[in-house]
């Protein structure tokens, strides 16, 4: 989504859009979105540059990391992005040249900017880490692999504290020995 910036008034320009989520590519994020993105915002001007400020509300298609299955989970996540127009100065690869405090601006050409370059690291930022389809989940067997959300299994369950299992071993070797 383009907005022309060369008349934004005094008291910013009001966005309210539906941004198309197949132009923010999250493959390499570990999620994907369900459904259109929808940016509330302002778009203001500060001296030169071009600030973005708002909130965007979205959905993720995740996979839960107890249970594995698929779950959808909304989002709200607020957005905020400096636009700098660019001096004309390229590269010889044609990228505009930046000064290191510019590292965190978004560089525009003419008079648009792209809404979804500044949006796409507020997305990322806002998928869980561990996602869980409930806080109750309890995920899978460890045994069998059984949905422990389903149902119980049939496993024998045993609290054995694994850096134990060595004694609990010579515990059992003596108590045979004694009873021979």
């Amino acid at each position: 989504m383009k907005v022309d910036v060369s008349n934004v008034p005094e008291w910013g320009l009001v966005v309210d859009v539906e941004l198309d989520a197949r132009q923010i590519d999250l493959a390499d994020a570990g999620a994907d979105l369900a459904g259109d993105l929808h940016l509330q915002g302002r778009v203001l001007q500060a001296g030169d540059d071009i600030l973005l400020e708002g909130t965007l509300r979205a959905a993720f298609s995740l996979n839960c990391s107890r249970c594995l299955k698929d779950f959808v989970q909304p989002f709200e996540a607020d957005v905020s992005a400096t636009y700098v127009q660019s001096s004309g100065d390229h590269r010889p690869d044609g990228r505009a040249e930046t000064d290191l405090d510019e590292a965190a601006h978004i560089t525009f050409f003419d008079d648009e900017i792209d809404l979804l370059s500044g949006i796409r690291e507020d997305v990322v930022l806002s998928i869980p880490v561990k996602p869980l389809c409930s806080e109750d989940c309890r995920g899978l067997c460890v045994q069998c692999g059984t949905d422990l959300n389903e149902g119980e299994c049939t496993c024998r369950k045993e609290d054995v504290d694994l850096r134990f299992a060595q004694l609990r071993d010579i515990r059992t070797q003596l108590e045979r020995q004694v009873d021979k």
